[in-house]
C-alpha cells in the first residue's frame, strides 16, 4: 500500500512542483464545488425531487465537465513550461475561471426565474442590448448573486498567489516549470477529453437534456446543435387581374 502511494506522489510530482499544485488546485478546487453545488440546488427545488438514481444521474454532467475543466488546466500548465506561452497560459488560467464563474452564477439566477436554461446567444444578444435591459435584469437579481461577480473577479485574480503564500510561507506565481514526461501529460490530456466527452451524453433517467447538462456545457452544444436555418421566399407578383367568373356549380345566394 505505502508503495502504491509512493508512486501516485511521484507521478503527480511529475506533472507539478508543490507550490504549482497549491496555486492551480486554490482555484480549480472552488470553481469545481461551487458550479456542482448550483446543480445539486437547482436539481433539489425542481417540483419533482428525483429519487437518488436521478439525482445522480442530473448532476452527472456537472461532475465530469468540471472534473474535466480542472485536468485540463493542470494538463496545460504541465505542458507550458516556461517563457511568454507559460505568461499567456496563466492570464487565460484567470480570467476563463472567473467567466466560468460568472456563466455558472447567469444561468443558474436565469433558471431560477424562467425555468429554462441560459443559452449561449441570449447571453450574447443580453450584452449586446445591455443598456435597454439593465432595469429588467436589476428587478429579478438580488444582493447575493451580484456579490459574487466581484468576490469571483478578486479571489480569480488574487486568491491563488495568497494561498501559496499562506501554505508555503513564500510568494510564488508559476511562470515556469520543469520538464516532464510526455506520458503523463498524453494521460491527463486523454483524461480531460474523456471527462468532457461523457459530460455530453444524454440523461440516461429521462430528464431533460438540457437540464441534465452542465451549464455551460449546454451553452456550448445547444449553440452547435441548432444552427440558424436562413428561410428564402420567393417574391410572387400581386395578382391584380384576377375577377370572379360565374361557372356552372356557381350557387346563388338570398
Amino acid at each position: 500500500m505505502a508503495a502504491k502511494k509512493g508512486n501516485v506522489g511521484l507521478w503527480l510530482r511529475g506533472l507539478l512542483v508543490r507550490e504549482d499544485w497549491i496555486y492551480t488546485l486554490s482555484l480549480l478546487v472552488p470553481i469545481f464545488v461551487y458550479n456542482v453545488a448550483l446543480k445539486v440546488v437547482r436539481v433539489a427545488t425542481q417540483f419533482e425531487v428525483p429519487g437518488p438514481l436521478g439525482f445522480l444521474d442530473e448532476i452527472r454532467s456537472d461532475f465530469l465537465f468540471n472534473l474535466g475543466y480542472v485536468v485540463l488546466w493542470i494538463g496545460i500548465f504541465a505542458v507550458v513550461r516556461g517563457g511568454v506561452p507559460r505568461l499567456i497560459s496563466l492570464v487565460l488560467f484567470h480570467i476563463s475561471s472567473i467567466l466560468v464563474v460568472v456563466l455558472t452564477t447567469s444561468a443558474h439566477v436565469f433558471f431560477d426565474k424562467t425555468g429554462s436554461m441560459l443559452g449561449l446567444s441570449f447571453v450574447l444578444a443580453s450584452l449586446a442590448t445591455f443598456g435597454e435591459i439593465q432595469g429588467a435584469i436589476g428587478s429579478e437579481v438580488k444582493l447575493v448573486h451580484w456579490l459574487v461577480i466581484p468576490i469571483a473577479v478578486l479571489y480569480g485574480t488574487v486568491g491563488p498567489a495568497v494561498v501559496t503564500r499562506l501554505a508555503t510561507n513564500r510568494w510564488r506565481v508559476p511562470f515556469r516549470n520543469v520538464g516532464r514526461p510526455w506520458i503523463a501529460l498524453l494521460a491527463v490530456c486523454l483524461a480531460a477529453f474523456t471527462f468532457f466527452s461523457l459530460s455530453l451524453l444524454p440523461s440516461a433517467t429521462g430528464a431533460g437534456n438540457a437540464f441534465s447538462r452542465d451549464a455551460l456545457a449546454n451553452m456550448i452544444v445547444s449553440e452547435l446543435a441548432t444552427p440558424e436555418v436562413e428561410v428564402k421566399h420567393a417574391a410572387e407578383p400581386l395578382p391584380t387581374e384576377t375577377e370572379l367568373v360565374r361557372t356552372a356549380q356557381t350557387k346563388e345566394r338570398n
